[in-house]
């Protein structure tokens, strides 16, 4: 009978080689899904100033001087999360930007933007998100096909 030895060199090299691989395949991936995480807070704080606009915008009749700062709305620096540093708003469009530290590298200092588009006067108000500066696999589901 022949005593136990163990794993040879070749073998665990190769274990090694399977675990690296793998890695570089879920990596990618799990970072796209924080990625979407992160820009989902920036749609949480934004959604808080959709009544406001839309209230306005049914008292005006026109987006045109919603502005953060005025009627209610709060200036952009105070209204921050962890991964967004600012949310403004101007002329309807709500814009959150990111933070540039802390923040996965595809959001790092970018816009996210919740454009405001109505059906008519006193109708509903349609809510498209759009960005030209992130990548849209890096926006969360509800952004795609806005």
């Amino acid at each position: 009978m022949r005593p136990n030895r163990g794993f040879t060199l070749i073998e665990l090299m190769i274990v090694i080689l399977i675990v690296g691989v793998l890695a570089t395949i879920a990596i990618p991936a799990y970072e796209s899904d924080i990625a979407r995480a992160e820009a989902t807070e920036a749609l949480s704080i934004a959604g808080g100033l959709k009544p406001t606009i839309a209230s306005l915008w049914w008292s005006n009749g026109s987006f045109v001087g919603i502005t953060s700062g005025e009627n209610g709305i709060p200036e952009p620096a105070s209204l921050a999360g962890r991964y967004v540093a600012q949310v403004g708003v101007k002329d309807g469009v709500i814009q959150a930007v990111f933070k540039t530290h802390g923040v996965v590298p595809g959001l790092s200092g970018k816009t996210l933007s919740l454009a405001p588009k109505s059906t008519g006067f006193g109708g509903a108000i349609r809510w498209i998100c759009s960005s030209s500066t992130i990548d849209p696999t890096l926006l969360p589901q509800s952004c795609n096909g806005s």
